[in-house]
């Protein structure tokens, strides 16, 4: 397992950025998911967050920079690097699961 985002000794940890679209990962809290990073209407888009539960396996099937935020697609929905502050990843092999499996 490893830190996805956060404090260490004064400096930000950006482990997160090593997240690479075709890979299954499984994060030790829930994040919060939103249908796209760049909606044309935030208050819709407020209501329509969805929360990928802790432990769910999960595939990042695309990476985007948006406003200098790090947003990682996956088939339930876009997750935002500030999500995964104080999260811990771990990488999950392809033959472990499908994508959005418990695990």
């Amino acid at each position: 397992m490893k830190l996805v985002y956060g404090r260490r000794g004064g400096e930000w940890d950006v482990e997160h950025t090593k997240l690479l679209p075709g890979r299954s990962y499984r994060f030790s809290k829930d994040v919060n998911l939103v249908p796209d990073p760049e909606p044309e209407d935030y208050i819709k888009a407020i209501k329509n967050f969805k929360t990928l539960k802790a432990y769910t396996i999960v595939e990042v099937m695309d990476r985007k920079e948006v406003r200098y935020k790090t947003w990682y697609k996956t088939i339930h929905g876009w997750i935002n690097e500030i999500a995964l502050i104080g999260a811990v990843y771990e990488e999950v092999k392809q033959e472990e699961s499908s994508p959005g499996t418990k695990a």
